[in-house]
């Protein structure tokens, strides 16, 4: 293909690939927050995106490809979030641990639809594995966190123990908040999520050997 051949309206053709799949992202963030992902298709995505089937193929080799695309498009956007509030924070563990909980909470609890991509699904497809790597990820942090205001390695076996027991759990309290199960404001959820945290970081200090 010649250059003049691969340039439509003042863009290239890779160029014209990023909008049509923000497009295809958009389309199947608003699917699965209204019918999951057995409710989401490629021919549905397409329909909402305004798209041609065959685009959908020039950025994903199929659904499940898209659906995990849109989960670690909401896990960027609340990391970000998360990471900001953190550095912000005082230097304290407790206002660190709030920050994080607050900006990553309200960031999912502000858009039904952003709870059942990340919580709401079973652990059996994709979704569910996506939660499964997040739940490693937010333990990583809070190991992180608890080695620099506690003075523990963050290798300590107990540590990280505790803190994929705490991510976890973390995770199954939204998921019983989201779905009615625990009666909790959003301020609420938050103040017992730092509470529990803190709590568990300072008793894992104690209990670990130095």
């Amino acid at each position: 293909m010649t250059e003049k051949e691969s340039v439509w309206r003042g863009t290239t053709a890779e160029e014209r690939v990023i909008p049509r799949r923000r497009k295809l992202v958009r389309a199947g963030f608003e699917l699965l927050g209204e019918h999951g992902v057995a409710g989401t298709t490629v021919r549905g995505v397409c329909a909402r995106a305004h798209l041609n089937p065959r685009y959908f193929y020039e950025s994903f080799e199929d659904i499940d490809a898209l659906v995990g695309a849109v989960f670690d498009d909401i896990m960027s956007e609340t990391t970000e979030l998360t990471l900001a509030a953190i550095v912000a924070a005082p230097e304290t563990a407790e206002a660190k641990v709030r920050a994080a909980m607050d900006a990553s909470i309200r960031h999912i609890a502000d858009d039904p639809r952003r709870i059942r991509i990340v919580f709401g699904e079973s652990a059996d497809n994709v979704l569910g594995h996506k939660r499964a790597d997040v739940v490693k990820g937010s333990a990583r942090m809070m190991a992180d966190l608890a080695a620099n205001f506690y003075g523990i390695d963050r290798n300590d076996k107990l540590l990280r123990s505790s803190t994929f027991m705490l991510a976890g759990g973390l995770t199954e309290l939204v998921l019983a908040w989201s779905q009615g199960s625990i009666d909790l404001t959003v301020d609420e959820l938050i103040d017992h999520a730092t509470k529990l945290t803190v709590g568990t970081s300072q008793a894992t200090g104690k209990l670990v050997d130095r």
